[in-house]
């Protein structure tokens, strides 16, 4: 386990690796990116090393048990921050035009029921069903 600072943007993130080599990269949100190296690690460190002089960068070291040491260079992450799907959502200028025309762009609790009921029931394609049969009667 590793403690990994981002001097550029002032943030610190814990990097793990476990024998198998799935590694975690962890910052103080406790959101989590989890990739796989390919090999059995034997030794594993993260932090600010440099190939040239004068110039650090974040790196990580996996030492394998094949005898190999390999070093991945200038590892950067974008910033790791959550959203919500509302907050999200909020963001389209679409969405927010569909919200005002429903009457519930500031209404949280029916926004999340509306989600949920596109994203987990047949709803829209009970809906879309509908408008077809009137738009053939018409």
């Amino acid at each position: 386990m590793n403690k990994r600072a981002d001097a550029s943007e002032g943030r610190e993130e814990i990097v793990v690796c476990a024998r198998n080599g799935m590694t975690y990269i962890i910052d103080h949100s406790k959101n989590v990116v989890k990739f796989p190296f390919q090999q059995d690690v034997l030794a594993f460190v993260a932090g600010d090393f440099s190939i040239r002089p004068n110039c650090k960068a974040p790196c990580l070291v996996y030492v394998t048990f094949h005898n190999k040491i390999m070093l991945y260079y200038d590892i950067k992450l974008p910033r790791l921050d959550s959203t919500s799907l509302i907050e999200s959502m909020l963001k389209d200028e679409g969405v927010l035009q569909a919200l005002d025309k429903l009457g519930i762009r500031d209404n949280p609790l029916e926004q999340k029921k509306l989600y949920h009921k596109l994203l987990y029931t047949n709803e829209l394609e009970n809906l879309q069903k509908e408008r077809s049969r009137t738009s053939t009667l018409t």
